[in-house]
């Protein structure tokens, strides 16, 4: 039974892995409309 655990624990750290990489695609593409938006609005300032 040992195998089956073993295997469990590796598919649930695959599965936390995915979606951590998920959030942070998330996070990024939110940041990156944010920051387009605020340069569209003060185009003398898009840092």
């Amino acid at each position: 039974m040992s195998t089956k655990t073993a295997f469990s624990e590796k598919e649930r750290a695959y599965h936390q892995y995915q979606a951590r990489q998920e959030f942070l695609r998330q996070q990024r593409s939110i940041q990156q409309e944010l920051q387009n938006e605020r340069a569209a609005k003060d185009p003398l300032n898009n840092k």
